[in-house]
C-alpha cells in the first residue's frame, strides 16, 4: 500500500511539473533590457544571440512584426520563443509601413498577433517614430484599435509609437489626446538619441534626465497615470569610442530611473552591423556589454533611482523677497514678479506672457560671484510648455554669456549648467571665453516659438564652484555614482569614494550633508539638495523634506456608493508623496464635501498612508475633496442612496409536508460502466491534447522525456 501511494505522489508531482512547464510567461521583472531583433537574424546564429542576451541579464527585448495579410509567422515564432523561453520579455513593436492599411484590416492582423503571443509578450509599440509619416489625428484610430484588440485578448500593455524627445514630440501626444485616444494607451514610447555623455545639457532637449521629462510633463499635464518606455537610445562606437560609448549607455540607463514615469529602458541594438551595438558582428562582446553586466544589470530590479547633488555652492538669491529684481529688458512679452512659498521657505513667482513666438522675459539682477564658479544651478518648476529657462552672467570684459538650463517641470527640479562641460551656451560681445571675476546677470525665459502664458517658481539660485559633473543616484541601499570628466576623491553618504568615469556600485547608509575629504566645502543631499546660508555666500547646511505633488499623491475610497443612514462610512486612503515618489507625512490634512448633513471622522495614521472616513444622512451625489494646506489632492465623486424601506410580508403557515421514508435500507451500487465510459474519455481527451501540444511546442518532448525518465529510475528504485 506504501509503495502504491509513494508511486501515486511521484505521477501527480511530474504532471503538476508538465502542467508548469506547459503555461504561459505572463510576469516578467527587471527595467532594462536590448532591442535583439532575433526574428530578423540569421537562423544560424538566433540561438546563440538569446544564449548571450540571456547571459548579460537582459529584462526584455524588442521584435518587429511587420503588417502582412499573410504573415510567415516562422522567424517570429523562432525569436519570439528562444526569448521567451529564457525568461526574457518581448515587446512586439506592430509596424505598418508608410502606406497604411485600413483600420479594419489593421485590427485583424493586430488581434492575430496577439493571440498567437499571448503569454509570451508583455507588450505591443504601435508603430515606430509614428510622428515621421503619420498625423496625430491619422494615427489614433490605428492606436484605438490595436488597444481593443490586444486587451481583448491579453492584459499585455499598449505603447504609443516610440518618438524621438523634441519639441515636436508634443505637438502629437496633444494631437493624440485632442483625438480622444488618451485612454487607449498604457505607456509613451520614446527614444531619446544624443551625440554626447548624458549629462551633457544640449540646445532644445537638455541633459538626458530633461529629455525624458519631455515626455513626462505631457503625462503629468494630462492628470497623470501613464508611463513612459524608453524604446531605443544609444550611441555609436565611431561617434563615442568603445569606452565613452559603455560609460554614457550605462550612466544613461541609470539617470533614466531617476524620472517616476519611467518603467522601462532599452537599448538599441544587441548585435553590430551599424556600430549601435552591445556584441560585435561575430557576437563577442564589446565593452558596453562588459558595463552592462557589471553595472546596469545589479540595478535591474531596484525600482526608482533618487538623485544626490554633490555641490559646493555658494547662494546668490535665495529669492525670499523679489527687491532689486528688474524686469525692463523683456521683449514681444510681459512679466510680473511677486513672493510665493518655495522649497525651502520663500520663492519668487514669475508670471509671463507672450505675445509672440518670437517672445521672451528677463529678470534682472546684477551679482558679484566670489572666486572661479564652473557653473550655475536653480530650483524651478511650473507650467509645462516648450519654453526654456536661461540663466545669464557677464564676464571681466562684460561679455555676455548665456546658458540654456531646460526645460521646467510641474514639480521642483534642480537644473544645472556647468560652464567647461555643457555645449547649450551663446555668448555675444567678446571673445567667447569667460574671464573671471563675473557676475550674474539675469534670469531668462524664451518662449521657444510658444505663444503661452503661465507662471515659474524659482528658488536657489546657486554659483557651483570646484567640480560641477559629480553624479550619484541612490537605489535603495546601493549608491551608483560617477565623474563626468576625470576623476576625484570626495567623500559621500559617509564614504571616501573615488569618482571616475566609468560608473561604480557601492552600498551605503542614509544620505544627509556632508563635509568631505577634499578641499573646499561641499554638500551633499537627496532631493532636495541641501539649503545654504542665505544671509552669506558660504556654504552651510540643513537638509528639507520636499512637499506632497498632486501628481505622486493617491487618493482611494473603499468602495463610491453608500447609504445615506449616518453609520454607512466610505473610507479614503490618502497616500502623500514628493516629486521623487518618497513618503511625506503631514499634520494639515483636511477633508471637506459639498451637500449637506456630512458627517468626516478624524483623519489618522496608517503606516505610510492615512485613512479619513465619511458618512452622511442626505441622499445625494456629493464631491469630496482632500487637501494639505493649500493644496487641493483631488476630488473624487460619491453617491449617497436613500435609506431602503423594509415592508414586512404577512406570515402564511406553511403548507404540509408528505414524508416519505425508505423501506429499504440496501446501500446503492456504483454504476462502474459510466466511471469507466468517463475515465476513457477523459484519458482520450488528454491524449490528444498533449499530442497536439508536441506538434506545437517541441521543446516539450525533452520536457517529457526527462520527467518520465526521472519518474522510471525512482519507480524503480521504489521496487528494490
Amino acid at each position: 500500500m506504501r509503495n502504491n501511494v509513494g508511486v501515486a505522489t511521484k505521477v501527480i508531482i511530474v504532471l503538476n511539473l508538465l502542467a508548469v512547464s506547459l503555461s504561459p510567461v505572463t510576469a516578467f521583472a527587471g527595467a532594462f533590457g536590448v532591442g535583439a531583433y532575433i526574428s530578423s537574424e540569421p537562423d544560424s546564429i538566433k540561438s546563440s544571440i538569446a544564449d548571450s542576451l540571456n547571459s548579460v541579464g537582459a529584462n526584455v527585448t524588442r521584435t518587429e512584426i511587420a503588417y502582412s495579410a499573410s504573415p510567415d509567422w516562422t522567424p517570429y515564432d523562432t525569436g519570439i520563443n528562444l526569448a521567451s523561453d529564457r525568461g526574457i520579455e518581448n515587446l512586439i513593436l506592430l509596424t505598418a509601413g508608410t502606406e497604411l492599411p485600413s483600420v479594419d484590416d489593421w485590427g485583424n492582423f493586430v488581434e492575430t498577433v496577439a493571440n498567437r503571443y499571448n503569454g509570451k509578450a508583455s507588450a505591443y509599440e504601435i508603430f515606430n517614430e509614428a510622428d515621421n509619416f503619420v498625423s496625430a489625428n491619422d494615427y489614433a484610430p490605428y492606436l484605438s484599435r490595436a488597444y481593443d484588440k490586444i486587451k481583448a485578448v491579453t492584459s499585455a500593455k499598449v505603447i504609443v509609437a516610440g518618438l524621438t524627445a523634441r519639441l515636436e514630440a508634443t505637438s502629437f501626444w496633444n494631437g493624440i489626446y485632442n483625438a480622444g485616444a488618451w485612454d487607449k494607451f498604457d505607456a509613451l514610447g520614446l527614444h531619446p538619441y544624443r551625440n554626447s555623455a548624458p549629462e551633457i545639457v544640449e540646445f532644445n532637449i537638455g541633459d538626458f534626465t530633461n529629455s525624458i521629462n519631455i515626455a513626462a510633463n505631457v503625462i503629468r499635464a494630462k492628470g497623470g497615470g501613464k508611463k513612459i518606455w524608453i524604446t531605443e537610445f544609444g550611441i555609436k562606437t565611431g561617434t563615442a569610442g568603445a569606452e565613452n560609448q559603455a560609460n554614457y549607455i550605462a550612466r544613461a540607463y541609470i539617470m533614466a530611473m531617476s524620472v517616476a514615469e519611467v518603467e522601462k529602458v532599452i537599448m538599441y541594438r544587441f548585435r553590430d552591423g551599424d556600430e549601435w551595438g552591445m556584441v560585435n558582428a561575430d557576437l563577442s562582446h564589446k565593452t558596453v556589454y562588459d558595463r552592462y553586466n557589471s553595472v546596469v544589470r545589479p540595478l535591474s530590479d531596484a525600482g526608482q533611482a533618487e538623485k544626490i547633488y554633490i555641490l559646493d555652492k555658494k547662494n546668490i538669491d535665495n529669492f525670499d523677497g523679489v527687491n532689486g529684481w528688474k524686469i525692463d529688458q523683456s521683449s514681444n512679452a510681459s512679466l510680473s514678479l511677486s513672493g510665493a512659498d518655495g522649497l525651502y521657505s520663500g520663492a519668487m513667482k514669475y508670471s509671463y506672457n507672450f505675445y509672440s513666438g518670437e517672445g521672451y522675459t528677463v529678470a534682472e539682477k546684477e551679482t558679484a560671484l566670489d572666486g572661479s564658479p564652473v557653473g550655475l544651478g536653480i530650483w524651478a518648476k511650473g507650467t509645462t510648455s516648450g519654453s526654456i529657462l536661461k540663466l545669464r552672467v557677464k564676464d571681466a570684459d562684460n561679455e555676455t554669456f548665456q546658458f540654456d538650463m531646460g526645460k521646467v517641470t510641474s514639480s521642483w527640479n534642480f537644473l544645472k549648467f556647468d560652464f567647461g562641460l555643457d555645449v547649450a551656451k551663446t555668448s555675444w560681445g567678446g571673445n567667447g571665453s569667460i574671464d573671471y571675476p563675473i557676475r550674474f546677470e539675469s534670469v531668462v525665459y524664451d518662449s521657444q516659438g510658444n505663444t503661452s502664458s503661465g507662471n515659474l517658481y524659482l528658488d536657489e539660485l546657486v554659483a557651483i564652484n570646484g567640480s560641477a559633473d559629480l553624479y550619484a543616484y541612490k537605489f535603495g541601499s546601493r549608491l551608483a555614482y560617477w565623474k563626468v570628466s576625470g576623476s576625484r576623491e570626495t567623500s559621500v553618504c559617509g564614504q571616501n569614494l573615488n569618482f571616475t568615469e566609468s560608473p561604480q556600485i557601492t552600498s551605503v547608509g542614509e544620505c544627509s550633508s556632508y563635509t568631505p575629504s577634499s578641499s573646499g566645502s561641499v554638500t551633499a543631499a537627496a532631493e532636495p539638495a541641501s539649503t545654504t546660508d542665505q544671509s552669506s555666500p558660504t556654504t552651510t547646511s540643513s537638509t528639507t523634506t520636499r512637499p506632497a505633488t498632486k501628481e505622486n499623491s493617491r487618493i482611494e475610497p473603499d468602495k463610491t456608493s453608500a447609504v445615506a443612514d449616518g453609520k454607512d462610512n466610505i473610507t479614503f486612503t490618502i497616500s502623500l508623496k514628493n516629486s521623487l515618489n518618497q513618503v511625506v507625512k503631514s499634520d494639515k490634512l483636511a477633508i471637506e464635501s459639498t451637500g449637506s448633513n456630512n458627517v468626516f471622522g478624524a483623519i489618522t495614521a496608517d503606516g505610510d498612508n492615512y485613512k479619513a472616513t465619511f458618512n452622511s444622512t442626505t441622499a445625494e451625489e456629493k464631491t469630496v475633496k482632500i487637501k494639505i494646506g493649500g493644496l487641493e489632492l483631488g476630488a473624487i465623486k460619491v453617491t449617497f442612496t436613500a435609506v431602503p424601506v423594509v415592508v414586512e410580508a404577512p406570515q402564511v403557515a406553511p403548507a404540509p409536508v408528505d414524508v416519505i421514508l425508505e423501506t429499504s435500507s440496501a446501500p446503492s451500487r456504483p454504476n462502474w460502466n459510466l466511471i469507466i465510459s468517463i475515465v476513457s474519455a477523459s484519458l482520450i481527451l488528454a491524449t490528444t491534447i498533449i499530442f497536439l501540444l508536441l506538434r506545437r511546442f517541441p521543446i516539450l518532448k525533452i520536457k517529457i522525456r526527462k520527467m518520465l525518465s526521472l519518474l522510471a529510475k525512482s519507480l524503480k528504485q521504489e521496487e528494490e
